[in-house]
């Protein structure tokens, strides 16, 4: 009778425990995520996470008045940290300063007060803008009310960014570990597919050296790449974005001041043709193209992402959809090489 006792006592705990191993061990190999795409799409971060060491980023400041500003930037995300800027301004001498468009209301308001405040030292105005953003910017909510927004610079401290990767935590939520177990599961079962989860597609990429993650079989990528499948994203609705551009040039030109676009290519423009089950095409060429028959400046990033794709790893980051530091620097170097930088950093 003891015996069996003593036997239901240990089947108790054993029942007890086991699911709580699980789910530790679960825990302990998800891991919380720290990308964008991972943490949306419910992907194992152990799977999608950078292995390769990036380089370090000498980071200027942003946010206190820049004394005599040669260039003025405003831009989205990518823009937001101040890496390729403080990489364009430490290889050509240029001092730059930088906006985000959620802090100057619009492009037209953002320019209606950059041209009552701006220095005289001012040369360039730079605007970047993400391939899926560029119409909504530029066309659908070019207009704002004027002055209803004081515009505020970016707040970036100066700092080096680190090569050191940070020691991964368990991943306690459960809601995130089933989601992601399953995931990962029907990953596994079905290697060949792709997937849409969370607004995060994962898809199968026909070359597996292109990043450095356990997955680099694998593109994550933003539900947002998929807005150019639209009926809007045509030749005519590029042509209208880039007549609003050219009064933005036309305005500035009158103060001596100059100006480039630069629209960055989607995550899924760059490996466009190496997605075994591609969902949409790249419109970066004929966004560029219209804008140069207006007269604008551009710096044409696809092609140069698509040449040093092979040669930079993780050009874009495995479980983000920002380029990694090394794409920050690549970016930089190729609006250095530019006819209009090559000029103002001789004058």
């Amino acid at each position: 009778m003891a015996s069996s006792n003593y036997a239901g006592s240990y089947g108790f705990i054993f029942a007890f425990l086991v699911p709580i191993l699980i789910y530790l061990a679960l825990a302990f190999y998800i891991k919380k995520p720290e990308g964008i795409l991972t943490r949306m799409g419910h992907w194992s971060e152990q799977d999608y996470r950078a292995l390769k060491i990036e380089p370090v980023i000498h980071v200027h400041g942003n946010g206190k008045p820049t004394p005599h500003p040669d260039v003025l930037v405003l831009g989205d995300s990518f823009s937001r940290w101040n890496y390729w800027q403080s990489v364009l301004s430490d290889k050509t001498g240029l001092k730059h300063q930088s906006y985000h468009f959620g802090d100057v209301g619009c492009v037209e308001n953002w320019i209606e007060w950059l041209l009552s405040t701006a220095p005289s030292s001012l040369k360039l105005v730079m605007i970047e803008r993400i391939e899926e953003g560029y119409l909504e910017t530029f066309l659908y909510n070019f207009h704002c009310t004027i002055g209803e927004i004081t515009p505020q610079k970016i707040k970036v401290q100066e700092h080096n960014t680190s090569s050191k990767k940070k020691p991964l935590n368990p991943e306690l939520n459960s809601d995130y570990l089933y989601r992601t177990v399953k995931n990962t599961l029907s990953l596994a079962l079905k290697p060949e597919d792709s997937f849409f989860n969370g607004k995060v597609y994962n898809q199968p990429l026909k070359q597996h050296d292109l990043f450095s993650n356990r997955r680099s079989d694998r593109l994550l990528s933003i539900f947002l790449d998929a807005v150019k499948n639209g009926k809007d994203w045509n030749p005519e609705q590029f042509n209208r974005a880039s007549q609003n551009v050219r009064a933005i040039k036309n305005r500035l030109a009158v103060r001596g001041i100059e100006l480039i676009i630069i629209v960055v290519p989607d995550k899924t423009s760059v490996y466009e043709d190496l997605i075994a089950d591609p969902i949409v095409t790249s419109k970066v060429k004929a966004i560029n193209a219209s804008l140069r028959a207006y007269g604008i400046v551009t710096v044409d990033l696809l092609p140069y992402f698509k040449q040093v794709r092979e040669d930079i790893i993780d050009l874009y980051g495995p479980n983000d959809l920002h380029l990694s530091l090394a794409g920050y620097v690549a970016m930089a170097h190729q609006i250095e090489k530019s006819h209009t930088m090559a000029r103002l950093r001789n004058q």
